[in-house]
């Protein structure tokens, strides 16, 4: 006996918003070359920024160059967070670490529509926030998980803003060229108990505004999280 899966509306979406993503540094034999910083990843920067501002979300750029799409639900309360990484190697594969960013991106939405359902769904506790950590492959800029460890104060940014490419390009000026160099200061975030399986996060969403990402310039994982547990804030 054969069963046919359930396609709905909301997974036809995903699928060809995931289509489209995979455009941007496409390669001849279906990968993707859409390291840090090039022109590539600039490009599917402003498309999901423009996806997420579609569905009502916030999206602001870090000084690390990390990408945050915010949506407040109960002002004031801690962000839950989800999300990978768009960046690639120069032969990856076009699933590696986006698909992730757009998973998260897709069950956000429609976390969101439930909410929006009314009392029979049920009122959201906390904030929830997609994020696209930069430079997270490593293979444009050493070290890898770059981004994302300025955020969690394992890498200092100044640090991070200076490294080079083989080329001589920094990131700060590789992020200046794509525009996604931000002013927004995250803060370093408390994981949930080590007894879970899952990690808990917060963002300060009171942060100075960040740069957006234009389409100016030259080319110069963390998985999906999900909490039971209140996030807790730690001061920057």
């Amino acid at each position: 006996m054969t069963t046919t899966p359930t396609f709905t509306a909301p997974d036809a979406a995903f699928v060809e918003d995931f289509l489209v993503m995979s455009q941007f540094g496409a390669t001849e034999n279906g990968g993707v070359d859409r390291q840090a910083a090039t022109i590539a990843d600039g490009e599917q920067r402003r498309w999901l920024t423009g996806l997420l501002e579609a569905r009502g979300f916030t999206v602001k750029f870090d000084r690390a160059g990390n990408q945050w799409g915010l949506f407040e639900a109960v002002p004031g309360a801690p962000f839950v967070v989800v999300g990978s990484h768009m960046d690639s190697q120069p032969t990856a594969g076009r699933y590696d670490g986006a698909f992730g960013v757009l998973a998260a991106a897709h069950a956000a939405f429609r976390l969101v529509e439930k909410w929006a359902g009314g009392a029979a769904s049920g009122k959201p506790k906390f904030n929830i926030a997609v994020v696209n950590w930069f430079n997270e492959e490593g293979s444009r800029f050493k070290p890898s998980m770059m981004g994302s460890s300025v955020y969690t104060g394992k890498l200092a940014l100044e640090t991070a803003l200076d490294t080079t490419d083989t080329q001589g390009i920094s990131v700060r000026e590789a992020l200046d060229g794509i525009g996604c160099r931000g002013t927004t200061r995250g803060r370093r975030l408390r994981t949930a108990p080590k007894s879970t399986s899952s990690r808990a996060a917060a963002w300060n969403a009171t942060a100075s505004p960040s740069a957006w990402c234009s389409p100016a310039g030259r080319p110069t994982s963390m998985s999906l999280w999900s909490t039971a547990s209140r996030p807790t804030p730690v001061p920057p």
